[in-house]
């Protein structure tokens, strides 16, 4: 990143004019977090800001709005830079991701005393320079300044933030800057994927199609903190990415999300993993789904069974009074015959009710 920075020097080294701006050459990445709204993504901010002599009065109001804009970027992964210019430019602090030394850096801002000329005839094409490395150009302008001009330098007229009203007036487009130049990357769909199969991923944010043109945006996918690939999207919306992704063949692999909005010159780093797990050939699934038919099977057979199988045997109705007779008198007529001891009439009853009960199917032969 330090030829970016040699390029945002050159910047503000000669001057066309006497207008007086805050110009800013920043990366984009962010999401929102209580408390109001900020900045959290992997990326690299420059602050590239006028001190001649013509803020000399007004240097506390472009402090102030600096110092509250950098704590809106609030990633750990965020890179950022103070630089100065007026007869010609000076690094206060160079591109750092520390916060204790971007607070002495903060320190060092408020300090500068402005004074002397604005100098930037050379600044279109060191602009151009730093967009060709990846930067995106952001200009403010207050009070009395050159629109056309800062729209020259800025990535275009949607990049420039008048402030007609005076440095006082500088509060007041923190929220604007930060709602352009954010582009967040705030969740991926799916975050848990099967080891070794194909998936597309939708990428969760906003902002996604500030890019300056939109078919150079790229998914990249940084896989085990090794490996980079990056794919292009299939579908590109101001809040949302489809793209395809990688075959991660093992189990634990893992394949952090960035965004580059510039075809790989530079990239949107986030905290969105994707990890990788086992997952089962379908054949437990569908065991388990054909035990479960069976036993249905089994239960509907087993409800069913005595509505439509169950044999029902009539039973033959008593002979009637006089056969009975009939028939005990033959039964002692043939106790005689044989030479038995004729049996009484109770014993008879019951010798046939011995015979009727077990045996009714025959019985009601025997008597026809």
């Amino acid at each position: 990143m330090a030829t970016v920075e040699q390029k945002a020097l050159g910047i503000g080294f000669k001057c066309l004019s006497l207008a007086t701006f805050v110009l800013i050459c920043a990366g984009q990445g962010g999401r929102r977090e209580e408390g109001g709204p900020a900045c959290y993504g992997g990326f690299d901010l420059y602050f590239i800001l006028d001190k001649s002599g013509s803020v000399l009065h007004h240097w506390n109001e472009i402090y102030y709005f600096v110092e509250q804009l950098a704590h809106k970027f609030i990633s750990p992964q965020l890179r950022m830079s103070f630089i100065v210019f007026s007869t010609r430019g000076t690094t206060l602090m160079k591109l750092t991701e520390d916060r204790e030394q971007i607070r002495q850096g903060l320190e060092e801002l408020q300090k500068v005393l402005p004074g002397g000329d604005t100098y930037m005839h050379e600044g279109f094409e060191r602009a151009n320079r730093s967009r060709d490395l990846g930067a995106i150009v952001y200009c403010v302008g207050v009070k009395d300044f050159n629109e056309t001009q800062l729209a020259r330098i800025a990535d275009s007229k949607d990049h420039v933030f008048p402030v007609n009203d005076g440095f006082q007036a500088l509060q007041g487009i923190i929220h604007s800057i930060l709602k352009k130049s954010c582009i967040e990357i705030l969740a991926a769909e799916p975050s848990t994927i099967c080891a070794g199969e194909s998936f597309q991923v939708v990428v969760r944010g906003n902002g996604f199609r500030h890019a300056r043109n939109v078919d150079r945006v790229l998914c990249s996918f940084k896989i085990n903190e090794s490996v980079t690939l990056n794919e292009k999207p299939f579908t590109v919306e101001d809040t949302y990415l489809l793209c395809p992704a990688p075959i991660l063949k093992e189990v634990g692999m893992k394949a952090a999300l960035q965004v580059s909005m510039n075809d790989g010159l530079s990239f949107i780093s986030s905290s969105v993993i994707i990890t990788t797990t086992r997952c089962s050939d379908g054949s437990i699934l569908a065991i388990a789904l054909l035990i479960l038919f069976l036993l249905l099977a089994l239960a509907l057979l087993w409800w069913f069974w005595p509505l439509c199988c169950t044999v029902i045997i009539k039973e033959v109705p008593p002979p009637p009074a006089e056969e009975s007779e009939e028939f005990i008198s033959k039964t002692a007529i043939e106790d005689d015959s044989s030479g038995l001891s004729p049996k009484t009439s109770d014993e008879i009853g019951q010798l046939v009710l011995l015979r009727v009960l077990p045996f009714r199917a025959s019985w009601a032969w025997e008597f026809q």
